[in-house]
């Protein structure tokens, strides 16, 4: 199994989104896509919430398409935070990496109000 972590345009995003996160069940790869922002932080900020995501999401069984169904396609197309929403598939999963992202700006000294304006940026 491999993880990677790719930085990448962000008109070259699947979707309007700065990270997003692909499992290939044959082999388990994951592979990790994040904007390019002006603030390295905040891009490994994002990075460090969809490796957990994904990872969390494979272990609990929480498929990628339930997540790309939900992101895409259902009741998350209608949120600038689909994961937050208390009856997204993968909330739980979803709210972890937060914290974990949280942790990963505290630990940077990124104030979590300027990483949100560095994502927004992006859109």
């Amino acid at each position: 199994m491999q993880i990677t972590i790719k930085f990448i345009p962000h008109d070259q995003q699947r979707y309007a989104t700065v990270g997003d996160w692909l499992h290939n069940p044959i082999d388990g790869d994951i592979t990790i896509l994040v904007s390019n922002m002006t603030d390295l932080r905040s891009m490994y900020a994002v990075a460090v919430h969809e490796l957990l995501e994904a990872a969390a999401c494979h272990v609990n069984g929480v498929s990628q398409q339930a997540v790309d169904d939900w992101d895409i396609n259902g009741g998350g197309m209608l949120s600038d935070d689909p994961g937050a929403l208390p009856d997204c598939p993968y909330h739980r999963e979803h709210m972890a990496a937060e914290e974990a992202e949280r942790a990963f700006c505290r630990v940077t000294d990124l104030i979590w109000d300027k990483h949100e304006e560095n994502i927004n940026g992006q859109g």
